[in-house]
Order: C-alpha cells, then structure tokens, then sequence
C-alpha cells in the first residue's frame, strides 16, 4: 500500500494522484505498516510532495480528526490528528 502512495505521489508512469497518494498512505498506516507509520507521526513527511501532504491533512480533516490549517507542514497537529486517526481506525477496515 505504501509502495502505491510512493508510485502515485512521485507519478510513475501517469499523472501525479496526490489526493490518492494521501488515502493509500494513511491506509498502509492503519493496516500496520511500519514506515507508512513513520512517515505520518516522525515527520518523515518531508520527502513526500506537498500536494500530498495537504491532502493526508484535507483526509484527517475530513474524518474528524484535524482542525488546523491545511499547509502541508506535518506539525503537532498533523501529528495528533494522525495519532486519532489510527487509533479510530484500530479493529476496522482502513478507509
């Protein structure tokens, strides 16, 4: 799941999906894995595109879990956000 954010944010072979890149990201964090998890909560975030740092904030947001700005910058909010989020999705399917 990880692997197809990465393909999706860096536009392999087609157009960039940064809104996809987001979803599939936050997915491979709720299903467990390790660096998508890293990434998301220890500001490993950098390497990602900004659009796509946006969008994994607009997804928080639009789950509940995130109230601040949407600029891309994975701060302690972004963090707290991404933290919730986790934890709601614990013991569900990932959205």
């Amino acid at each position: 799941m990880r692997g197809l954010a990465i393909f999706l944010d860096e536009s392999k072979g087609g157009p960039a999906d940064f809104d996809g890149a987001a979803r599939w990201l936050l997915r491979a964090a709720s299903a467990g894995n390790e660096s998508a998890r890293k990434d998301l909560l220890e500001g490993s975030l950098d390497h990602w595109h900004s659009q796509t740092r946006e969008a994994v904030q607009r997804r928080l947001r639009e789950n509940g879990h995130y109230d601040g700005r949407v600029d891309g910058r994975s701060g302690d909010k972004t963090k707290a956000a991404v933290r919730a989020y986790l934890d709601a999705e614990r013991g569900s399917d990932p959205t």
